[in-house]
C-alpha cells in the first residue's frame, strides 16, 4: 500500500509515529475526508474487499465534492410518532476558497403526511438571526399548532443555518447565556450590559482560538447554503418559508438565486433596506399607539382603561423614580431570574408583551396595574423570554448583525427618530442601538457590500404576512418590501402580532392556499375575522406561575 498516498488523502501532515496523537489525527482525517457510502449495494455493483480494491476506492477515488448531502442519525429529539429523515449538508465555509474547509449544516426532512404531495419541498428559514431550523419541529409536527397543517401537502426541510443549532461548527456563546443566570443579584441595566459585553469578548476570543472565521457567517453566505441544499438534494426548485430574520434570508435567496425558488412566504418581513434600529424605535411606537387606539375603540377596554396612554406614562415615571426588583420564573426550565424594573426595563417588558402574540391581549391590563403601583405581573413577559437565549446562536447573530446591519445605521438616524416616538420609549430604543454598536465593536467583522442594504427586486410569487401589533417588523415593512416584488400579495392580519404565518390559524390557511398555487388569486378575507379581544384583568394564576414571590392561588 502506498502509505504516503493514504496520508495525503486524509490530510495528515508531518511524520506519523506510533503514538496516540498520530492515531487521533488519522481517525479524524479519515472521517472528515473519506465519506461513508453504500451506493454499490443500491446499484447492484459487486463489492470487492481485497486490499487493492479498497485502496483504489478510498485513496485513488476523487475527493468528495461540495455541496453534498450525507444522510445520518437525527441529532435532536424527534417527537414520538413523527417520521423524519436527517443528515448534513456539507458546504464550503468560504466560497471564495474552493479548496478551503467545509462546514456541516444539520437538516431534518419531514415528509408530507397526505396523498399527492407537492414535488417542491418547503424550506423553513428560522429567525433571530441565530435560531436553528429545528425549533420548527414542534410547530410543524404538533396538532396544537396551526402550522402543523402545512405538512398535509408539503415536505418540509428544517435547515439549521450555518453556526446555529447542531450544525458544525456552532457559534453559540454560552458565555453570554450565563449572564442572566445570577439568582442572587439584581444588577442595573448598565451593569448587565457591561457583564454581557465581557461575555461577548470572551466568546469572540474563544471562537477565534478555535479557528473560526466569523466573517463567513453572513446572510449572503446563508443564502448560498440554501441554494446548495437544493443542488445537493437534486430538486429543481424550493418553496421558501421565512419568519422574521428568515424573511431577510429568503429575500436574499430571491435576489441571488431566483432560478432556485418557486415561491416565497415572508412572515413578519424584514426588508434589507430597513434600518433595523431606528426602524425598531418607530415600529415599537407605532405598535403601542395602535394598541392605545384599538383599546379606546373597544367599549369594554375603554371602560376598564379609559386613558391607557397616560397610564403608561405614569407607570414608567413611577418606576424611574423608585425601581423595583422582581423575581421572574422562566417558563423554560423554571430557573429564577431577578429583574430590576425601572422605566426603561418597563418599556422593554411592554415591547415583549406586544411581540408575543399570546400576551398582546393582556397588555392594557398590565399597564393599568403598573400605573396603580401593582407590579407583580411585569414578570410575565420576562418569564417567556428568560432561558430562550440558550437556543439561539449569539455568535451567529453577532456576525450577521455586525456585517449586514450595523454598518448601514447612522447615529444621526437613530437620534433623529427619538423626537418622533413616545418619551417613555427613548431610553429603551436608544439603549438597544448603543448596546448593539458596542457588541459589534468587539466582534470586529468587516461590513457587507452595499447591496445588503438595498431593496430586493423579484418577480417570483411572494406572500407577505404582517401582524397588526408587531413592534419589531411592522405592517409598513410589508408594504415597503412589496414595492419591488412584482408578484407579491400583502396581508395584514388584524389582532395578530409577530410571525402571523405560524401563530394565526388564518395565516396558516392563507399560506396553505398560496403554496398550493402561488399564481392563483388568494382569498384573504379571514385576515379581518379575528379582531383582538383585550382582557380586563390578568389571571392570578399567570402571575403566580411567572413571579417567584407570588404564591399559587
Amino acid at each position: 500500500m502506498d502509505l504516503k498516498a493514504y496520508l495525503d488523502r486524509v490530510g495528515f501532515e508531518g511524520t506519523p509515529r506510533p503514538d496516540l496523537d498520530t492515531l487521533t489525527r488519522l481517525h479524524r482525517g479519515h472521517v472528515e475526508n473519506i465519506p461513508y457510502e453504500n451506493l454499490d449495494v443500491q446499484f447492484a455493483r459487486p463489492c470487492r474487499a481485497t486490499p487493492a480494491a479498497t485502496f483504489d476506492k478510498i485513496v485513488d477515488a476523487p475527493p468528495p465534492t461540495v455541496p453534498r448531502f450525507e444522510s445520518g442519525p437525527c441529532r435532536v429529539a424527534i417527537p414520538e410518532g413523527v417520521q423524519a429523515e436527517c443528515g448534513d449538508l456539507v458546504v464550503l465555509a468560504d466560497r471564495s476558497q474552493p479548496d478551503g474547509p467545509t462546514i456541516r449544516l444539520a437538516v431534518i426532512r419531514l415528509p408530507a403526511t397526505g396523498p399527492n404531495p407537492s414535488p417542491t419541498p418547503v424550506v423553513y428559514l428560522a429567525g433571530g438571526p441565530g435560531q436553528a431550523g429545528n425549533v420548527g419541529l414542534p410547530v410543524f409536527t404538533t396538532a396544537a399548532y396551526p402550522s402543523s397543517r402545512l405538512r398535509e401537502h408539503h415536505t418540509l426541510l428544517l435547515l439549521d443555518q450555518r453556526g446555529t443549532g447542531v450544525s458544525e461548527p456552532s457559534l453559540a456563546c454560552p458565555e453570554m447565556d450565563a449572564v442572566d443566570a445570577q439568582p442572587d443579584e439584581t444588577p442595573s441595566t448598565e451593569e448587565t450590559n457591561q457583564r454581557t459585553l465581557a461575555a461577548v469578548r470572551a466568546c469572540h476570543s474563544r471562537l477565534l482560538a478555535e479557528g473560526e472565521d466569523l466573517a463567513a457567517y453572513t446572510t449572503a453566505a446563508n443564502a448560498a447554503d440554501v441554494n446548495d441544499l437544493r443542488l445537493a438534494l437534486g430538486v429543481a426548485q424550493l418553496d421558501l418559508y421565512g419568519g422574521s430574520y428568515g424573511t431577510r434570508l429568503a429575500l436574499t435567496v430571491l435576489r441571488d438565486y431566483p432560478q432556485a425558488v418557486r415561491s416565497a412566504v415572508l412572515s413578519s418581513v424584514l426588508p434589507p433596506q430597513a434600518d433595523l434600529w431606528s426602524g425598531r424605535a418607530l415600529a415599537f411606537d407605532a405598535a403601542l399607539e395602535t394598541m392605545f387606539a384599538t383599546c379606546a375603540a373597544d367599549p369594554a377596554c375603554n371602560i376598564a382603561f379609559p386613558n391607557l396612554r397616560a397610564s403608561f406614562s405614569v407607570a414608567a415615571a413611577q418606576l424611574d423614580a423608585e425601581p423595583v426588583t422582581l423575581r421572574a420564573r422562566s417558563l423554560v426550565g423554571g430557573q429564577i431570574y431577578p429583574v430590576r424594573i425601572d422605566g426603561e426595563v418597563f418599556a422593554r417588558a411592554i415591547y415583549f408583551m406586544l411581540l408575543l402574540p399570546s400576551l398582546v391581549p393582556f397588555t392594557p391590563a398590565l399597564i393599568d396595574s403598573a400605573a396603580n403601583g401593582e407590579y407583580a405581573a411585569i414578570t410575565i413577559p420576562f418569564a417567556f423570554i428568560f432561558g430562550t437565549s440558550e437556543g439561539v446562536s449569539q455568535g451567529m447573530s453577532n456576525s450577521v448583525n455586525c456585517s449586514d446591519e450595523i454598518p448601514f445605521v447612522s447615529e444621526q438616524d437613530v437620534q433623529a427618530v427619538q423626537g418622533q416616538i413616545l418619551p417613555e420609549l427613548r431610553a429603551e430604543t436608544q439603549g438597544a442601538f448603543d448596546f448593539a454598536k458596542a457588541q459589534c465593536a468587539l466582534w470586529n467583522v468587516p461590513p457587507s457590500p452595499a447591496i445588503e442594504n438595498q431593496p430586493v427586486v423579484s418577480d417570483v410569487p411572494t406572500l407577505i404576512l404582517s401582524g397588526q401589533f408587531d413592534p419589531a417588523t411592522p405592517p409598513s415593512y410589508g408594504e415597503e418590501a412589496a414595492q419591488t416584488l412584482g408578484r407579491s400579495t400583502v396581508v395584514e392580519l388584524v389582532g395578530s402580532s409577530h410571525d402571523p404565518a405560524s401563530a394565526s390559524p388564518c395565516g396558516v390557511t392563507i399560506v396553505q392556499s398560496f403554496l398550493q398555487d402561488p399564481a392563483a388569486t388568494l382569498d384573504t378575507s379571514c385576515a379581518d375575522d379575528a379582531p383582538i379581544v383585550f382582557a380586563t384583568e390578568i389571571p392570578a394564576e399567570a402571575i403566580a406561575v411567572t413571579n417567584a414571590d407570588v404564591p399559587t392561588p
